[in-house]
């Protein structure tokens, strides 16, 4: 996984047939279900954070992603995490955009816009640019404190389907930790 920047892994059989699948969700809750040796979240985060601020532009954002090559990105106030923002948030913007360029064209011509206000029915980029990181942020994201134990991390993007948290010190951000950081640790050990 780390070697091929992948995030899982399918495993066959001695027959070929698909004997199942191992994600870094597996791989993380190593530190739920074996007894492995106390670590801290501070150990292993990601200190150097990509952060947006509420008002940015959602093609700034999107920029600081790719740029980065990072999937998340933390949106901050004052240092305090007040959002979060997703490759995958971007998707409900862009879908009108990849339909048209991907989709069969019948499909296309099938395919009707609602004609609400809030859909979005001009050209992508410029949709795109009256919009801010905290129109599609997801608000009050899940944090966790740099002294805390991994395992609890794991526990937190477990239950919350999540795979990134903000690190916090006194509520001010001072790192992120994803599944990859624990996976590398693991890796690492």
């Amino acid at each position: 996984m780390k070697k091929n920047h992948i995030s899982s892994i399918i495993v066959l059989g001695n027959n070929g047939v698909l004997e199942g699948i191992i994600t870094k969700t597996d791989l993380a809750s190593i530190f739920l279900t074996h007894a492995v040796s106390p670590l801290k979240v501070s150990k292993i985060m990601t200190r150097n954070v990509i952060t947006a601020m509420p008002g940015d532009s959602l093609l700034y954002v999107e920029s600081l992603l790719i740029h980065n090559r990072i999937a998340r990105i933390v949106i901050q106030r004052n240092r305090i995490p007040v959002g979060i923002i997703t490759f995958r948030d971007f998707v409900p913007a862009k879908l009108p955009f990849w339909i048209s360029q991907s989709a069969d064209p019948k499909e296309v011509e099938n395919y009707k816009m609602k004609s609400s206000v809030d859909e979005f029915r001009v050209n992508q980029m410029n949709h795109l640019l009256h919009f801010k990181a905290v129109d599609i942020m997801s608000s009050n994201p899940v944090t966790i404190e740099a002294d805390e134990d991994v395992g609890v991390a794991v526990l937190l993007m477990i239950r919350n389907g999540i795979s990134g948290l903000p690190v916090v010190k006194k509520s001010k951000l001072v790192g992120i930790i994803t599944k990859t950081d624990i996976v590398n640790a693991i890796a690492s050990a």
